[in-house]
């Protein structure tokens, strides 16, 4: 029955419309690209692009925020470190120099070098001179000096790139300091550059009792730059420049025991042409005179490394002064012109 029924049904033949119609079903979907949504739709879709790129410009931001906040940081964190480091050279420095030397003294020479390798921070509290920021010291005041009568000092600013750039002025009277009579052969002067900035004068009254202290037979005054006065003090550098009331006259003074290099402590040293004036920290008196080739400087002067510049304040010559560090000067006075010594040289 059933084979009867397949030949009775005709197989009717897929007609050409058709066949069209499915050939046209990629047009179909061209059409639906050209479709236009809905207004609204659009609408919803542009805000949700600005409120993207309001998100990413957000995020940026808060990027840039971060990225600085660490910049500061990690620029605090090196600023600490390096107080850090300077805390534990001055902890080394307050030590005495000969103690340091004892102890280091009783280890084996292996041992020695091996405490001198690992132990950085004695070696910088011991020889200043190889620290970098030490061989370059930058001495930010300039002195005029009006022989007997008083001094210009002109305070730069140590932070300006620019030497020219004043921080303050300040004229001193010294008729105006109690102790001090610049006019009198009992009194010697000093004015004193030191290292760090600080102005300070020492005054020695050769006619005072040895019994007399401080302030009675020495004085030491520190100028401060905010107050602008001169306040008292009881200590002085290990190094300082000093400047003489009547002309420029550089000095060194040494407070501790320097035996290496042969300088006595306590003893202001005066060099010039001849040799060198020896003084006494404690009462001013002359203690010697050191010839310009005596022990002191044997060695070519090696010892005391050698700045040489010219002045003019009486007959043109040249001026031979000893620095066991290897300072910037800058003074003027009348009759002689500004000089510079930017020499840098190494024990």
């Amino acid at each position: 029955m059933s084979g009867d029924l397949e030949k009775t049904i005709p197989e009717e033949p897929i007609g050409e419309e058709e066949v069209e119609e499915v050939a046209n079903f990629d047009d179909w979907e061209d059409e639906a690209d050209l479709y236009t949504p809905d207004p609204l739709f659009q609408k919803e879709l542009k805000k949700q692009q600005a409120e993207l790129r309001r998100k990413e410009d957000e995020n940026a931001k808060v990027s840039d925020i971060i990225s600085q906040r660490l910049k500061i940081q990690k620029a605090e964190e090196e600023e600490e470190e390096e107080e850090q480091q300077q805390v534990k050279v001055r902890s080394w420095a307050e030590l005495e120099w000969d103690l340091l030397g004892e102890i280091v003294s009783r280890l084996f020479v292996t041992d020695q070098a091996r405490f001198r390798v690992v132990c950085k921070n004695w070696l910088v509290a011991a020889h200043p001179i190889i620290n970098a920021n030490a061989t370059k010291p930058s001495l930010p005041w300039q002195g005029c000096n009006y022989p007997g009568c008083c001094s210009e000092f002109q305070i730069f600013d140590p932070l300006s790139s620019s030497p020219k750039h004043l921080a303050s002025r300040h004229i001193i009277d010294w008729s105006q300091l109690d102790d001090v009579v610049v006019q009198s052969s009992g009194i010697m002067t000093i004015r004193s550059f030191v290292f760090n900035g600080e102005l300070m004068i020492i005054g020695f009254n050769r006619y005072v009792k040895n019994l007399a202290t401080l302030p009675g037979q020495q004085f030491v005054r520190r100028y401060d730059r905010l107050s602008k006065v001169w306040i008292p003090v009881t200590t002085l550098s290990d190094y300082a420049l000093f400047f003489n009331y009547k002309f420029a006259d550089v000095s060194l003074i040494n407070t501790k025991d320097r035996t290496r290099n042969r300088v006595l402590p306590n003893k202001i040293y005066r060099f010039f042409n001849g040799g060198c004036l020896v003084y006494s920290l404690e009462d001013g008196k002359l203690v010697e005179f050191k010839s310009i080739n005596s022990n002191l400087l044997e060695h070519g002067g090696d010892d005391l490394p050698e700045y040489k510049y010219k002045y003019n304040y009486a007959t043109p010559d040249t001026y031979s002064s000893f620095w066991l560090e290897a300072p910037r000067v800058r003074s003027s006075s009348r009759g002689y012109t500004a000089l510079e010594t930017r020499e840098t040289m190494e024990l």
